[in-house]
């Protein structure tokens, strides 16, 4: 039985709406949080994408993470003091001999300054990162890995599925992982291949250490990336009491304050 037009009309706005304030929604939870089939989902994407209200996107709508996101640049110079300090926390857990892999986030951007600083003989990092990639790329003693993926060249990044093909070969000693938001219930970004990629790093490493700022707390982004107990460290410069005050999950001595 076909819905009256105001009512379609009326879905059809509120999903505009929760792709421009979440960015991204897969068609699966289109699906589920308006209780529609999977047709009916793509066919009001296709609408709103004629309509000039959407960009969609593989898998789902976005709102053209590449053009509207802030650019690396742009993530570079925000809050550099405290992502510095961040960086340079999380660069003490990596060591010579090690695989590590280093994402595209910009505070990873300034953990791959901080291994500069440093003397090695036999480092191996994997990055999607092309900023971190020339920045080691002269380095005596690290060898860097440039993965595949999806060029997007405001953010500075390989992505999407083809980038997690490349890696699915590899296993890392330690991935280093940005994000754009934290919450009681876990870690949070934009985009639901980035978030792919960085679960299927995840489980092909043997420890996760996520650097992220302050100003990440108390928010959510399009994607759920996981839950406090699927990494190893936080580094932070959050007060610890904060974040267990707001809900956090992480126990102390896995929580690290800069």
């Amino acid at each position: 039985m076909r819905q009256p037009q105001q009512v379609i009309d009326q879905r059809r706005r509120e999903l505009a709406e929760a792709i421009r304030r979440e960015r991204f929604i897969p068609v699966a939870e289109v699906c589920r949080r308006f209780g529609i089939s999977e047709a009916t989902a793509r066919r009001d994407l296709r609408f709103l994408e004629k309509h000039e209200q959407i960009k969609r996107h593989f898998g789902g709508a976005l709102m053209d993470f590449d053009r509207d996101f802030d650019s690396f640049q742009q993530r570079v110079r925000k809050r550099e003091p405290e992502k510095r300090r961040i960086a340079d926390r999380c660069a003490e857990f990596v060591e010579d001999g090690m695989t590590c892999f280093l994402d595209a986030g910009s505070a990873i951007y300034y953990v791959a300054s901080a291994l500069c600083r440093r003397d090695f003989e036999s480092l191996a990092v994997v990055t999607n990162n092309i900023a971190v990639a020339e920045l080691l790329g002269e380095e005596p003693g690290i060898h860097t890995i440039l993965s595949g993926g999806r060029y997007f060249g405001r953010q500075s990044a390989l992505l999407g599925r083809e980038a997690k093909a490349h890696l699915k070969d590899y296993q890392f000693d330690l991935c280093l992982l940005g994000a754009e938001a934290m919450n009681e219930r876990g870690i949070w970004n934009s985009d639901a291949e980035i978030v792919e990629l960085q679960q299927a790093v995840i489980e092909q490493s043997k420890r996760a250490l996520f650097a992220l700022d302050a100003s990440k707390w108390n928010r959510t982004a399009g994607e759920f990336l996981c839950p406090w107990l699927s990494l190893d460290y936080l580094v932070t410069d959050l007060p610890h009491a904060e974040f267990a005050e707001g809900g956090g999950g992480l126990p102390a001595e896995r929580y690290l304050a800069v």
